[in-house]
């Protein structure tokens, strides 16, 4: 089973999140009060500089996290005042309204990281220098699994009813495989929002004779790029090449309509990033002076790729 993680960016998301939120910390973790049309949201949703993140099981909502700035206040205040555990000149950006549904709990663990690292990749790319979060115990885990440092011991809250562990990530120090990725040269400086997909082992990414319109960047696992040669009825499956943190694939997929000329199979549980053909279009309208530094990587990227189909 795959699971789209990206930034909400449609009416049809955002209610999918509200209401996720409201069946999962309402309903299933009883730590929110219920509300009559069965979503969860309030005033920091409609500030322009908010970032809702969705994970997507088809397309259905299943999980997010909520990324906001800017404001005099934020979410957190009520919880915890992080005042004391941030210098002065940081620019903090937090994290709070994680969910997640029950019924994907068998890869709560892979998608809460998912929902993170996201959070976290776009903060970098909107040059944040600091998350934090008030998240209860069984998030705080996966928090500080990724690097973030608890500051002050876990406590009940007694107006929410909740355990609330106080924690901040510096995003200048973490060693996070895709925030490493953003800090080399390379397609994905041009690109802010792009979307994470997380495949289990043995899932078919990438079809031959399909119509493709993404290519890939992995961010943790493998995958392998095979083609099938051979007679009808008389074809076998030769493997190119296992692809692994920091190797692109699909790329042609973001410059032409043709139709994919090689399998990608998850050869390991592996985190993609996704970037779509309409949001590369998107950005080089937007900025055309980048044009010809993109089709001069990607074109050694083609060329790498048709040494690989000729061997």
């Amino acid at each position: 089973m795959s699971t789209r993680i990206k930034i909400a960016g449609t009416t049809e998301e955002i209610d999918g999140l509200f209401r996720c939120r409201h069946l999962a910390l309402v309903a299933e973790l009883g730590t929110h009060f219920p509300q009559p049309d069965g979503r969860l949201m309030d005033r920091f949703d409609a500030f322009p500089s908010t970032l809702n993140i969705v994970a997507k099981a088809g397309q259905s909502v299943v999980g997010g996290v909520r990324l906001t700035s800017g404001a005099s206040d934020s979410p957190l205040d009520e919880l915890y005042d992080f005042s004391g555990s941030l210098a002065p000149l940081t620019r903090t950006a937090v994290l709070s309204r994680f969910c997640l549904l029950e019924d994907y709990q068998d890869i709560a663990l892979r998608l809460g990281f998912s929902l993170l690292y996201m959070a976290a990749y776009s903060a970098a790319k909107r040059e944040f220098t600091h998350l934090v979060c008030a998240p209860g115990p069984r998030v705080a885990r996966l928090a500080q699994s990724i690097g973030f440092q608890q500051v002050a011991s876990r406590f009940h809250h007694e107006a929410t009813g909740a355990e609330v562990v106080p924690m901040v990530l510096d995003l200048r120090q973490v060693k996070l495989p895709i925030l490493e990725m953003t800090r080399k040269p390379g397609v994905l400086d041009y690109f802010e929002n792009m979307e994470w997909e997380y495949h289990q082992a043995g899932d078919a990414i990438i079809q031959a004779g399909q119509a493709g319109d993404s290519a890939y960047l992995v961010v943790d696992g493998e995958v392998i790029v095979s083609v099938e040669r051979g007679a009808p009825g008389r074809r076998s499956t030769f493997e190119l090449a296992t692809l692994g943190p920091g190797q692109l694939f699909g790329e042609l997929a973001l410059l032409t309509s043709r139709k994919r000329t090689a399998n990608v199979v998850a050869a390991t549980e592996v985190d993609l990033m996704v970037l779509e053909r309409e949001a590369f279009r998107d950005e080089l309208i937007r900025n055309p002076a980048r044009l010809p530094q993109v089709l001069e990587q990607l074109a050694d990227r083609l060329a790498d790729a048709d040494d690989l189909l000729t061997r």
